[in-house]
């Protein structure tokens, strides 16, 4: 498996009506608290936050200057990587800032304007966006943004930090409207006038000193730990102008890697890391969203030669992801990950999550916070998503923040708040238009999308599928790289278990294989699935017919750390047919298996892909291994991370 090391967005702090953002990431925006408006609802007695909002750079404070420490990297005694001088240092942050002014439908403009001795406060308001490579975090960095909590109107003469020196000026005195150090003192002050929550008022970038305890920063990725300063500085600079995280890991089945804001990188893929360079199509959309293009006549967001407006490349695509519950209400979901896959390249273009939250305060019955709780019920207002689309065909998919490949946590405080009210455990499926129901049959039927430019497809609304799983998907690691090539990996699913479900009717349509790949630039690509039967034999070991399988797939196309879909040709006719199949014989058992490729190998380190295994739980019985070909079965020592997917018939 890869040495996966993650790069997260900040850390959570709060001040009286500031916030420094919570570590949260995305195909979007980072999300914050909003207390403009906050009332004690009077029939609940709780007190209720308005939604949560994106946060961003105020127009006015664009372009976003940044001053960098005078101290080198790797400054630190024993790091195996050599000193990275200032000078160089200069030249790589300023490199990474041009990857996003670069975005021709993106007005955000980062500039790096002085080099001076830079105060290490990680994140403190201070009115001066500071990066330095001195931070002691365990991350590769850190880019936490301090922004405002509510509707605020900055008054000339604010002295907003507390340092006794005024953070507002005057915009008519100045003669300026927009945000500069008007006293040059060093930081910068606003322009008094109406700022909207969210606003970004302070951003910091921090590199770890050191990385591990011993390993630096180097300037060309090396394919050891020393890890590139643009692959992680472009990351961080997204951040710093609002974005947050994407789920975006594996772009096509010819292009294994991601996008830049996906929050893990592969310090020992150089190939992975020099990608994380340039934004990835998600990148270049969300930043495009948060700051389009030729939206005004004048100022930043007006055009200027090589612009393009962004209603000139993006269409929005809106719609609703909703369960449904056992009394038949619908159920409104906070962070499912909607996906757009080109239907022509394969290629996933964008992403985006669902939900719109707010925070609730209980304060108990008796005025006390025996009761109290910010995440409640009620919290997730709506399941509605938008996402920014470039012209083309697609099928649009969704999947839950589900920890694999990354978890609720590890994208916005909104789809936190989802995955403690609500349930992030469904499966993935495509969106299939006027068929979109709880009980599908072929969740990976979709029903195709074409966007054009400058026009919204609205009504793209999922509701999640109620499965039925046999197996599990519980993995503490990966099966080691040193496997060999045609090895093939085989779950047994006991003849009772799976009789029992389509017996009730339940209708078998998904294998789910839990997949990874040594080198995140790589695809993860197995020889074949396979769903066939066998039995077991008295010494342990299974004997599977592979010469007549029920269902094959070759080449399989799998996920990056994520449920490989396995999608069976007519369902409810395999149903049956393995129902009569299983009912002949009592010791028959179904099987999902997964071969590897016989290689060699592609990728720097040249290692196959890998499947997900629970090493720490008691052993099933139902794990095999075969490298001879399928000759031979024998028990696997640790259970595999299989699942067999039946839709219920409803109640």
């Amino acid at each position: 498996m890869k040495n996966y090391l993650k790069i997260i967005a900040g850390c959570s702090t709060g001040l009286v009506a500031l916030a420094l953002q919570l570590p949260s990431f995305a195909g979007g925006n980072l999300d914050t608290p909003n207390i403009t408006g906050i009332e004690v609802n009077p029939t609940s007695g709780l007190i209720e936050f308005t939604p949560l909002v994106g946060i961003h750079w105020d127009k006015r404070c664009i372009p976003v200057n940044y001053t960098l420490d005078d101290t080198p990297a790797n400054f630190e005694t024993g790091t195996a990587a050599p000193p990275v001088p200032v000078a160089q240092l200069q030249a790589e942050i300023q490199a990474s800032f041009e990857k996003w002014n670069a975005i021709p439908t993106s007005f955000i403009e980062l500039n790096l304007v002085d080099v001076a001795t830079v105060e290490n406060t990680e994140g403190s308001l201070n009115f001066k966006n500071e990066i330095n490579f001195r931070s002691g975090t365990n991350a590769l960095a850190v880019s936490p943004s301090t922004s405002l909590l509510e509707d605020t109107t900055l008054v000339a003469g604010m002295d907003i930090d507390l340092d006794g020196d005024a953070d507002v000026f005057d915009p008519a005195a100045e003669g300026i409207n927009r945000c500069s150090d008007v006293d040059n003192d060093g930081d910068i002050e606003f322009p008094a006038g109406d700022y909207a929550a969210g606003t970004i008022l302070d951003n910091d970038v921090f590199f770890a000193a050191t990385i591990l305890g011993t390993f630096g920063w180097v300037t060309e990725p090396d394919g050891t730990i020393n890890t590139d300063i643009q692959a992680v500085a472009v990351h961080e600079f997204g951040h710093s102008h609002g974005l947050s995280h994407s789920l975006v890991n594996q772009i096509s089945r010819v292009d294994g890697n991601g996008a830049t804001m996906f929050p893990f990188v592969d310090v020992n893929d150089p190939d992975a890391e020099q990608a994380l360079r340039d934004p990835a199509g998600d990148d270049i959309a969300w930043s495009s969203m948060s700051y389009p293009e030729g939206t005004d006549n004048s100022g930043i967001a007006a055009l200027q030669p090589g612009d393009i407006p962004f209603g000139h490349v993006y269409s929005l695509i809106t719609g609703s992801v909703s369960s449904v519950a056992p009394d038949g209400t619908s159920i409104p979901v906070a962070g499912a990950n909607i996906f757009a896959e080109n239907l022509l390249s394969g290629e996933v273009v964008v992403g985006a999550y669902s939900g719109l939250s707010t925070l609730s305060v209980g304060l108990g019955p008796t005025g006390t916070d025996s009761d109290a709780g910010l995440f409640l019920p009620g919290s997730v207002l709506n399941g509605e998503y938008m996402m920014p689309v470039p012209l083309g065909l697609y099928k649009i998919g969704m999947q839950a923040l589900d920890g694999n490949p990354a978890a609720a946590g590890n994208i916005s405080l909104t789809a936190i708040i989802g995955g403690i009210v609500g349930d992030l455990t469904f499966k993935e499926e495509f969106w299939n238009g006027r068929r979109e129901g709880a009980f599908e049959t072929k969740p990976s039927q979709f029903q195709p999308l074409f966007v054009y430019p400058g026009r919204i497809k609205s009504g793209v609304d999922f509701v999640t599928n109620v499965t039925q799983q046999l197996g599990t998907d519980i993995s503490d690691a990966f099966q080691s790289n040193d496997a060999l090539g045609g090895t093939i990996y085989a779950e047994r699913f006991a003849n009772a278990d799976v009789k029992a479900l389509l017996d009730a009717g339940a209708v078998l349509h998904t294998g789910l294989v839990l997949s990874d790949v040594s080198d995140a630039s790589v695809p993860v690509i197995f020889d074949s699935a396979i769903l066939a039967t066998g039995s077991l034999n008295p010494d342990g070991s299974a004997s599977i017919k592979l010469d007549r399988p029920l269902q094959k797939r070759s080449p399989f196309i799998g996920q990056d750390t994520d449920s490989s879909i396995f999608s069976f040709r007519s369902p409810k006719i395999l149903s049956k047919w393995v129902n009569w199949v299983l009912s002949k014989n009592t010791n028959t058992d179904l099987f999902l298996l997964a071969k590897l490729p016989d290689g060699p190998f592609p990728g720097f380190n040249g290692f196959p892909p890998t499947v997900g295994v629970d090493t720490l739980g008691p052993l099933t019985g139902n794990s095999f291994i075969s490298t001879d070909g399928g000759n031979t079965f024998t028990p696997f020592g640790a259970n595999l991370a299989f699942e067999l997917s039946f839709t219920p018939q409803p109640q």
